[in-house]
């Protein structure tokens, strides 16, 4: 299971000051470099990554619930374009 750490995305805080929107860096290969949680309704927590931006691949009931999806899902650190190794030209 990885490990990650969630941050609050300020800018998208609501009217009153509470978090909307969490982001954490995953590199993932399927995924892209990016995943976010955005609380999206009453126990309604959307996870969205950076290459499926257009739709939540995930919605789970509450923040600790969608944090265990990703942890569980989302292999961590994967090389999302791995560069060939140059060798000795002959």
């Amino acid at each position: 299971m990885a490990s990650y750490k969630w941050n609050p995305v300020e800018e998208s805080d609501g009217d009153d000051g509470s978090h909307t929107l969490w982001a954490t860096e995953i590199n993932n290969g399927k995924y892209g470099k990016y995943a976010w949680i955005e609380n999206s309704g009453e126990h309604e927590y959307s996870i969205i990554t950076s290459n499926y931006e257009a739709a939540p691949i995930m919605t789970c009931k509450s923040l600790a619930a969608a944090k265990r999806w990703v942890s569980i899902n989302i292999p961590q650190n994967q090389i999302i374009n791995p560069t060939p190794k140059k060798g000795k030209s002959r």
